[in-house]
C-alpha cells in the first residue's frame, strides 16, 4: 500500500504496456476489416422475413437488446443513406432528428474527432459495426488494466485479469458495451489528469493534458447522464485520493510553465469543442431538458435488494429467464462482488494496529457504502433534485457500485501487506459463504426458476474464492483471486453477445427493402412513409435513405403531434424518448395510448385526411387482407412481400 507522502509517481508504463497495446491495435484491426462484432442486429431476419440470419457465427442474437439492433444501429447506419450523408440533422427520421444526440453516432461535424467509437462508419456499414464494437470493447480492457496498475503498481498479472473480471461483468456485456466509451473516456481524463500532473518531463506534461482535454471533451458529448454521473462520481474522488496519497511525488513547481501550457491546452480544446457543438446542438438541448422523460425525471435511487445485486456471484443470470420488477436480463445485470470480505479483514486490522487504511482505500469504501445504499434503498427526492443523483436512476448507479467494487478489489488484493493466515482465511471465507447462501434462498423464493441447490454450490465456492483472496492479498499469488473473477464473469455473462460477421447487407438487399425503395424511386425520392401494425419495422426504412414519421424517437419531433394532437392534451405521452407505433384504427379521430415509460401508439384510420396534412405519400401495413384494406381505407396498393404492403395515399 502506498504510504502518505508516497515519493512514486502513480504513472508507470511498461514494455509490457507498449505490447499489450500493439497486440490490441493487431487484433481491433484484423477484426474491422473482418466486420466481426457482437451486435445483435441479425434480429431483424426474424423481422422482415423470419430467414436463417447467416451472419451468426456462434450464438445467438438476443432480442432483449432492442437498444441496439433497433435503436442505435439503425440509426447509425441510416447516416450513410441519407443524403447527404452523415448529416447534423437527419430528415429521413421524421421532420427531421439532430444526430448529435443523444446517441453516439457517425456526424460530419467537428466534434466527432471526440467519438471515436463512431469512427469507423465512415469507412463502411460493416466496418463501422466491427469499430464500434471492437474500440469499446479493447479500450475498456485496456483503460482498466491501466486503472488497476496506478492502484496496484507492479501487478501486471492482477490488473489484467481484473479489468477482464470487470469488462466481462454482466453490466457490461448484457449492456452490449454500451457504456463503455463513458469509462473509457472517463479513465482516459483520469490518466491524462495524472500525467498532466506527476509527469517529468515537457513533451508528456503536455501530452497528458492533452489527453485529459481530450478525454474529458468526449465524455462530455457522451450525453447519457446515468452513465456519466456513475463514472465521475468514482473516479473524481479517486483522483483526488491518488493524487494525495503520491503527494511527495508531485512537483508542481518543475516545470510549472509546461503545466500551465499543458492546463490551458486541455481548457482550449474543451471549450472549442463545446463552442462547436452548442450551435448545433442548443435547441434539441433545451427540448431534452425539457421533456416529460428523462429530461423532467427526478430519480431517486432505489429499484435492486442487497441478494439480486449478489446473483452474478450465485449464477442467478443462467437460468432465469422472467425477472419479475427486474423486468429483463439487462436491466438485472450486476457485477461479481468480492471486496466485503477483504475490507472486513482491512477494517480488522486497522482495528489491532496491525495496518492503516490509505485514502484511496477508504474513498473507494465510501464510494462502495454510499451507492450500495442509493441502489438499495434510495435517497429523499428534495435531496436526488438538489444533486446529480436527479440524473442516476437506481438500476443505472450499478455502474459506480460496480466500478468501485473492482477498483476496491485491486487495491486490496495489490496493496504489499501480509497475507491472512490460513485461520483467518477460513473464517472469513466461511462468513462470507454463509451470507452468499441466504441471498441465494432469497433469490430462489423471489425467482422460482431459480435452483436452489446451484445458489448453494456457488455459495460455497464464492466462499473459497473469499479465502483465496484473504490468504493471498498482497502477495505474488494476488492474481488467483482476480482470474477467479474473471472465470466466473465470463461464465455467467460471456455467452451473452453472438459472434457476428457484418450483417448491414440483408438490411438493404431483402425483397421488402427493394420492394420499399423501388417506390421510392417512382417518386423521384420524394415519399413519406408511416408505418401501421407494426412495433418495430418504421427503423427500418431510415436504414434504406426513405422518410419515416414514425418509429424510434429519442427525442420528440413535435410537428406531426400538432396534426395529432392540436390542442396538445396527450402531450405529456409523446413528450419523450418513445416508440411511436401506429396502429390501424376502424373509429374516426385519434386515439393516444402511452405503453410504459418508453412508447406511445397512435389508433388512427390509415384513410384518415389526417395523415395528408402530415404529408405522408405511403403507408407500410401488415395485415393478411390487403384487398380489404385497401376498400376500407381508400388507399391504392403498390406493393406487396408477404403480409407487409406498401399503399399510396391519393393525391
Amino acid at each position: 500500500m502506498a504510504a502518505p507522502g508516497c515519493v512514486e509517481s502513480p504513472l508507470r508504463w511498461t514494455r509490457l504496456h507498449v505490447r499489450a497495446a500493439s497486440a490490441a491495435l493487431a487484433v481491433f484491426a484484423a477484426a474491422v476489416a473482418l466486420g466481426l462484432h457482437g451486435y445483435s442486429l441479425p434480429v431483424w431476419h426474424a423481422v422482415i422475413d423470419g430467414s436463417e440470419p447467416s451472419e451468426v457465427l456462434l450464438g445467438e442474437a438476443r432480442t432483449v437488446r432492442g437498444d441496439d439492433w433497433n435503436a442505435r444501429l439503425p440509426l447509425a447506419l441510416a447516416q450513410r443513406a441519407h443524403e447527404p450523408a452523415f448529416p447534423v440533422v437527419n430528415h429521413d427520421a421524421g421532420p427531421g432528428m439532430n444526430m448529435l444526440l443523444p446517441f453516439l453516432l457517425p456526424v460530419a461535424h467537428p466534434t466527432t474527432i471526440f467519438r471515436p467509437s463512431t469512427w469507423g462508419f465512415f469507412l463502411g456499414p460493416d466496418a463501422g459495426l466491427a469499430w464500434m464494437w471492437w474500440s469499446r470493447l479493447l479500450g475498456a480492457l485496456g483503460v482498466a488494466w491501466l486503472l488497476f496498475g496506478v492502484l496496484a503498481p507492479g501487478r501486471a498479472a492482477l490488473g489484467g485479469l481484473a479489468a477482464l473480471a470487470l469488462v466481462a461483468s454482466p453490466f457490461f456485456q448484457f449492456w452490449s458495451l454500451v457504456p463503455a466509451p463513458t469509462f473509457v473516456l472517463g479513465g482516459l481524463a483520469f490518466l491524462g489528469g495524472l500525467g498532466a500532473a506527476f509527469a517529468r518531463r515537457p513533451a508528456a506534461i503536455v501530452g497528458g493534458a492533452l489527453l485529459l482535454g481530450w478525454a474529458s471533451t468526449g465524455f462530455v458529448l457522451v450525453l447519457y447522464p446515468p452513465f456519466q454521473v456513475s463514472v465521475a462520481a468514482v473516479l473524481g474522488p479517486l483522483f483526488v485520493a491518488v493524487v494525495f496519497e503520491h503527494r511527495a511525488a508531485l512537483r508542481l513547481g518543475e516545470h510549472a510553465r509546461w503545466r500551465l501550457l499543458g492546463l490551458a491546452l486541455a481548457v482550449a480544446v474543451v471549450a472549442t469543442a463545446l463552442a462547436l457543438f452548442w450551435p448545433a446542438a442548443a435547441d434539441t438541448v433545451a427540448t431534452a431538458r425539457h421533456t416529460v422523460y428523462p429530461g423532467q425525471r427526478v430519480a431517486t435511487g432505489g429499484g435492486r435488494t442487497l441478494a439480486d445485486l449478489l446473483g452474478t456471484n450465485l449464477a442467478l443470470p443462467l437460468r432465469v429467464e422472467h425477472w419479475g420488477a427486474l423486468q429483463n436480463v439487462c436491466e438485472a445485470a450486476g457485477f461479481w462482488v468480492l471486496s466485503p470480505p477483504l475490507l472486513a479483514v482491512a477494517a480488522w486490522r486497522r482495528l489491532r494496529r496491525e495496518a492503516r487504511i490509505g485514502a484511496i482505500e477508504v474513498v473507494l469504501a465510501a464510494l462502495l457504502v454510499g451507492f450500495a445504499l442509493y441502489v438499495t434503498v434510495g435517497v429523499p427526492e428534495w435531496l436526488a433534485a438538489a444533486t446529480p443523483l436527479r440524473l442516476l436512476p437506481g438500476r443505472r448507479a450499478v455502474l459506480a457500485l460496480g466500478l468501485a467494487e473492482m477498483l476496491l478489489v485491486v487495491r486490496l488484493l495489490g496493496a504489499p501487506r501480509p497475507g491472512g493466515s490460513l485461520a483467518l482465511a477460513a473464517a472469513v471465507g466461511l462468513a462470507w459463504g454463509a451470507a452468499l447462501a441466504a441471498a441465494a434462498a432469497r433469490l430462489a423464493h423471489v425467482f422460482p426458476e431459480f435452483p436452489l441447490p446451484l445458489g448453494l454450490v456457488m455459495a460455497a465456492g464464492n466462499a473459497l474464492m473469499a479465502a483465496l483472496a484473504v490468504a493471498g492479498a498482497g502477495r505474488r499469488r494476488a492474481w488467483m483471486p482476480a482470474a477467479a473473477l474473471a472465470a466466473g464473469s465470463l461464465v455467467v455473462a460471456g455467452w451473452f453477445n453472438p459472434v457476428v460477421r457484418g450483417g448491414s447487407a440483408f438490411l438493404v438487399e431483402n425483397p421488402l427493402s427493394r420492394m420499399l425503395v423501388e417506390i421510392d424511386r417512382e417518386t423521384g425520392g420524394k415519399s413519406v412513409w408511416l408505418v401501421f401494425n407494426h412495433p418495430v419495422l418504421a427503423n427500418l426504412l431510415p436504414v434504406l435513405g426513405l422518410r419515416t414519421l414514425n418509429g424510434i424517437r429519442p427525442l420528440p419531433q413535435l410537428g406531426p403531434w400538432r396534426h395529432l394532437d392540436p390542442q396538445g392534451r396527450r402531450r405529456d405521452l409523446y413528450d419523450r424518448y418513445a416508440a411511436v407505433i401506429f396502429s390501424e384504427s376502424p373509429r374516426p379521430g385519434v386515439r393516444i395510448q402511452g405503453l410504459g415509460a418508453a412508447a406511445v401508439q397512435v389508433w388512427l384510420d390509415p384513410g384518415s385526411p389526417v395523415l395528408r396534412r402530415m404529408g405522408v405519400s405511403h403507408v407500410l401495413v401488415q395485415t393478411r387482407e390487403p384487398e380489404a384494406f385497401a376498400s376500407r381505407t381508400g388507399l391504392r396498393l403498390v406493393g406487396s412481400v408477404g403480409d407487409r404492403h406498401a399503399f399510396a395515399l391519393p393525391r
